[in-house]
């Protein structure tokens, strides 16, 4: 843990990079009477040269529409502050899908953020029909018939397009996380500068030297409050009453032993 630490800079590095060719998808929300955001998209935007760009443009030149891909929701960015009032920048708070087991069909209640189905219409129950609604046969049967004879072209111009599409917002999204994962880990002793370490956001207990002089606080010698002398291991009663503490050290878990998978 301690020797990967030293790497962080250079994992930013690799993974910036990484974000740089994947690129980023902006859209614009047409604003309601009420100040919040509608599904009523107005614009979009990308990092040009990028690869989300470029499938972007081959997408649509091939006859789709960017706007049925995904709506490229982001619930970091759903809300803003216009005159001291909390508007949300983005339909739903930028969720579209459900939190909750339960459903909600009324309109957006901004104190509750927690509600059960997400408030994006797409995947409204009442929009969906309820289940009571069955679908005609013929018109299965028809839409089969339509689609039969071209369906190499169907996937080769749309599906597989837009499921890149999607893996690319999907990895930009997890190296995101990553490189959050990795402030909280290096703390002040190794700054993440796409995400800067701040006690606010993180916690210094969860980060690599916290963690690590937990651990060598139980094994060995304390000579100051924050650093220990590996060089000799404590023996002493505090130790052995520590180690007391923590069987998980000094045996495997359930299981552990039993390597044969």
């Amino acid at each position: 843990m301690l020797e990967e630490r030293r790497d962080i800079s250079r994992r930013e590095t690799a993974i910036q990079a990484e974000l740089n060719r994947i690129g980023e998808v902006g859209l614009g929300w047409l604003a309601g009477e009420d100040g919040h955001a509608t599904e009523q998209r107005t614009m979009m935007v990308a990092d040009t040269g990028s690869s989300v760009c470029k499938l972007l443009q081959v997408y649509t030149v091939l006859g789709g529409n960017p706007f049925d891909i995904s709506m490229f929701l982001d619930p970091r960015k759903g809300q803003k502050t216009v005159s001291n009032v909390v508007r949300n920048n983005q339909p739903g708070g930028g969720v579209v899908s459900r939190v909750g087991g339960n459903f909600s069909l009324g309109s957006f209640d901004a104190s509750k953020p927690q509600q059960g189905d997400s408030t994006v219409a797409l995947y409204s129950w009442a929009r969906k029909g309820g289940s009571t609604v069955q679908p005609d046969p013929t018109d299965q049967i028809m839409a089969a018939r339509g689609r039969k004879w071209i369906e190499k072209e169907i996937h080769f111009k749309r599906t597989a397009i837009e499921r890149r599409i999607i893996k690319l917002c999907d990895l930009r999204e997890q190296l995101m996380q990553e490189l959050e994962l990795m402030s909280q880990a290096g703390g002040q002793a190794a700054t993440v500068n796409s995400v800067p370490y701040n006690d606010v956001m993180f916690d210094s207990t969860d980060s690599v030297a916290s963690i690590a002089k937990r651990f060598d606080g139980i094994f060995y010698t304390m000579v100051t409050d924050s650093t220990t002398d590996i060089m000799f291991p404590n023996t002493g009663s505090v130790n052995a009453a520590a180690l007391g503490k923590h069987p998980c050290l000094l045996s495997d878990l359930p299981g552990e032993e039993d390597n044969s998978l």
